[in-house]
């Protein structure tokens, strides 16, 4: 199926089919990796709250625990219904689950700071956000830095490998 996404969408190069296969087979262990990376956005935004990193990664875990079951229950009965009507459709479902995210953060600290006004929360909620956006595009950054890297090692017959079919 992702490799009809990627034709349609007409980067179906053999890079793009090799990483959507890796981070498909890898996604529990990404999950894994990134709450350590959450936990310092949340520490971060909730700093003056009185909680260490530590107990940031265990809050993390059960965010991470109630996006799962919220997308068990939600996303992937969806994913399954519309499998045959449109690989776009699809897609667009699974990509959706991001957008639970935010709604998620809000429920979970609006319920473990209870003294705490929703506003407040609010705020809080969007600086983690606006955080791990900013640590999503430097991560994309050093991944562009790396692929310039590689190329340059290996020459520009290693572009074959990223261009579309």
């Amino acid at each position: 199926m992702i490799k009809v996404y990627n034709a349609d969408k007409h980067v179906d190069s053999q890079f793009m089919d090799d990483l959507m296969s890796g981070l498909s087979s890898y996604s529990s262990v990404l999950m894994i990796l990134s709450i350590p990376l959450l936990a310092l956005t949340t520490k971060i935004s909730f700093r003056k709250w009185g909680h260490n990193y530590y107990e940031h990664i265990v809050l993390i875990a059960y965010i991470i625990s109630y996006y799962t079951i919220i997308s068990i229950l939600i996303i992937y009965p969806l994913m399954f219904a519309f499998r045959y009507e449109s690989v776009s459709l699809y897609f667009a479902i699974s990509q959706f689950s991001i957008v639970l995210v935010p709604p998620i953060l809000l429920w979970f600290f609006k319920e473990f700071y209870k003294e705490k006004s929703l506003k407040d929360i609010l705020l809080k909620c969007l600086l983690v956000v606006t955080l791990t956006l900013v640590g999503f595009l430097l991560l994309l950054i050093l991944i562009t830095i790396g692929i310039a890297v590689y190329i340059l090692l290996n020459g520009p017959d290693s572009i074959n490998y990223m261009q579309p079919k």
